[in-house]
């Protein structure tokens, strides 16, 4: 009488089937989810950068034109004064926005209402704009022309000691304030 099922050579053969296959689709699978992360982050900045303009507008149609940032680390709203980055709530400097909430962000007007320097993060993911640029649009941002983009490598992540650190918060700290100091 002959037993029915698999023997044990049969499953091994299946087993280092689906393995290969596992190892070959993985890197294509992951490169697909990081892409899709990447493309998420720039879609968020470029809506970041619309409201920003939209409030530097608001902000700018009762009065004369002014140099701004709208800045965000951490969750929190800041404005420069004094020589320093202090959180605030005035609606002057802070915007409507709905998505992630752990993104960061940095971006300059000028009087013109041109900007003159974005810096996003979300901890991952970066965009910079390049020294040179001096009226960044939306449709340049993720244009290698205009800024840098990427991933943060662990390398480039910040070693902290005591206290709250980011990679996002560090790298949004290390962009100019609007005095230029």
């Amino acid at each position: 009488m002959k037993k029915k099922g698999f023997t044990l050579v049969e499953l091994l053969a299946v087993i280092a089937i689906l393995a290969i296959l596992v190892i070959i689709a993985l890197p294509n699978v992951m490169g697909m989810f990081n892409t899709a992360k990447q493309n998420s982050f720039n879609t968020e900045i470029k809506e970041i950068y619309k409201t920003a303009q939209q409030k530097w507008i608001m902000n700018n149609m009762s009065g004369a034109a002014s140099n701004i940032t709208f800045r965000r680390v951490g969750g929190n709203y800041q404005v420069y004064s004094d020589s320093t980055w202090k959180t605030t709530t005035d609606s002057k400097y802070v915007l409507d926005l709905t998505g992630r909430t752990q993104l960061d962000f940095s971006i300059t007007f000028d009087s013109a209402g041109k900007v003159t320097e974005y810096r996003a993060s979300d901890g991952t993911f970066y965009y910079i704009t390049k020294s040179n640029v001096s009226d960044l649009k939306v449709e340049d941002i993720g244009n290698t022309t205009y800024g840098e983009s990427g991933k943060f490598a662990d390398a480039d992540k910040p070693v902290c000691g005591t206290g709250e650190c980011s990679t996002s918060a560090a790298f949004i700290s290390s962009g100019t304030n609007p005095t230029g100091e």
